[in-house]
């Protein structure tokens, strides 16, 4: 009888950085992917007023000392308040978990005049904190 050659098994890897983000507060709710299967990333926001969608370029994302930041713009008109919404990324490593909860928030910007420049001496932009809560998620596009 001939000897049979064992068949290495195919295992999926965990890997350590998620790449998928499910996050909700109030009546906020974010899914941000740093990739998809167009490979570009994807960002959903949803709050009592708006349901938008955004990929790739329109999806900024930046390392700061904070933490990553990624910021998509939710209105941008020339006369009225631009508004933008930054997402807080604190650094989630999974180890062996697909999965792993975690807390942070995100900031509702909103300038004033938007691409009209007002006159100096007020504040042109205001803040709003989103307490967020939710998971981090490996996942294969």
């Amino acid at each position: 009888m001939p000897a049979s050659k064992a068949q290495p098994q195919k295992i999926a890897a965990v890997s350590n950085r998620p790449d998928l983000y499910e996050l909700k507060g109030g009546r906020t709710r974010i899914t941000y992917s740093t990739s998809s299967i167009a490979g570009v990333p994807q960002f959903h926001y949803k709050d009592a007023t708006r349901d938008l969608n955004f990929s790739g370029h329109q999806i900024e994302s930046v390392q700061t000392s904070l933490a990553s930041e990624v910021t998509v713009t939710l209105q941008l008109l020339t006369d009225l308040p631009g508004i933008k919404f930054t997402l807080v990324l604190p650094d989630v490593t999974l180890g062996k978990k697909p999965e792993v909860a975690f807390k942070t928030f995100g900031v509702l910007i909103t300038t004033a005049g938007g691409l009209v420049v007002s006159p100096g001496g007020k504040q042109r932009q205001t803040y709003k904190i989103v307490e967020l809560a939710g998971t981090a998620k490996a996942v294969e596009f």
